[in-house]
């Protein structure tokens, strides 16, 4: 990505915050509401939950765009990187069990805690209350991966890149939706064999962040004009809707779910990351931009660790309070401001800990 070093960093980290917003976002009834909400409320629910879900595959982006052009031997990548995000997927599971455990204790006097459970959970991404902490092992499969990956995509050609956007269009929108149509005619769905694993189309993870290094690093964000923003703008509106009638054709037959969700995530992902990078070419960043960007995207992942102690704290007693008196986007954006305004707190003082400032 050619051009100033601020407006580099301001892009990057503009797509952070957004990330981390709407992974808060995600994880909160806003992001449900389509299935027990009726009429023109539960249609503007659902089309937020569409939306909502670009919040990992842009983290993939991003990661793909800045660690994939790094030069950096496995060696360094898991002594750097792998052992650095597992140790702080490991402390801050433990932190969760343990105050899960803790509340048992002060609730009920007991607990089954115990160092083979946690161990057991740990492993097998169960800890109660770490359930967004999913994001963490498909990070870390990226990371052991990176040196092969990187190998891969720095000689990818514009056609290499093009056959892997069709191919994951095949498997993840046009089989799923092809499906969908047959089973609502009453035919048989089309299978796909559980074997035919394509690793850069359909392991998530490695896809994204090789449309984040492309995009970075081989698109000439120059020719994105007036034509070109107005087909993105199209592509996410027909992603949108082709969504969006998928959710309520699987509704009427087998009741609403998140299946059909996602189905065109990665065309809206990649539509927001080129505008992104466009708009942040495009303008001069002024020194409040320069400043308070960076700053705030070096809160994010933080956010994103503290939001399940938070609400193992005061999530209760904030459904209590207002539950009943907001709807759910009022009680959705609510929580998202305590979680921004309390995680970024409490983030600021753990990255000034000798110890803590090493994990963040």
């Amino acid at each position: 990505m050619s051009g100033n070093p601020a407006k580099k960093e301001a892009f990057y980290e503009f797509l952070r915050v957004l990330a981390i917003i709407l992974v808060v976002l995600n994880h909160l009834p806003i992001a449900t509401a389509f299935m027990v909400e009726e009429g023109l409320g539960g249609g503007l629910y659902l089309l937020f939950a569409i939306i909502v879900r670009v919040n990992v595959p842009i983290f993939f982006m991003i990661s793909g765009a800045l660690l994939l052009r790094k030069d950096e031997d496995l060696k360094t990548v898991l002594h750097k990187r792998v052992l650095r995000f597992a140790l702080i997927l490991f402390v801050f599971s433990l932190g969760l069990y343990l105050a899960d455990m803790t509340v048992s204790l002060l609730k009920y006097g007991y607990t089954e805690a115990s160092v083979w459970d946690f161990i057991w959970k740990f492993t097998g991404n169960s800890v109660p209350g770490a359930d967004s902490y999913w994001f963490l092992y498909s990070y870390l499969a990226l990371l052991c991966f990176l040196p092969f990956l990187k190998r891969i995509v720095e000689k990818i050609t514009k056609y290499e890149f093009i056959a892997i956007l069709i191919m994951h269009f095949i498997i993840a929108s046009l089989i799923p939706v092809i499906n969908l149509g047959a089973v609502y005619a009453g035919a048989e769905d089309i299978g796909w064999p559980s074997r035919l694993q394509l690793p850069l189309v359909t392991v998530k993870p490695f896809f994204y962040a090789v449309c984040g290094y492309y995009l970075d690093t081989k698109a000439d964000i120059s020719q994105l004009k007036g034509k070109q923003k107005a087909e993105l703008t199209a592509a996410c509106l027909l992603a949108i809707i082709l969504s969006f009638i998928c959710v309520k054709l699987d509704g009427d037959l087998n009741g609403y779910s998140e299946k059909y969700i996602a189905l065109f995530d990665y065309v809206l992902a990649i539509s927001i990351f080129l505008l992104v990078r466009k708009l942040f070419s495009a303008g001069k960043p002024d020194a409040g931009g320069r400043d308070i960007i960076p700053a705030l995207g070096s809160l994010s992942f933080g956010i994103y660790l503290l939001d399940p102690f938070l609400k193992a704290a005061l999530y209760s007693k904030y459904t209590g309070m207002c539950a009943d008196r907001l709807n759910f986007a009022v009680f959705s954006l609510g929580w998202l401001m305590i979680s921004l305004i309390l995680g970024g707190v409490l983030t600021s003082v753990l990255k000034k800990l000798p110890l803590m400032n090493k994990l963040f």
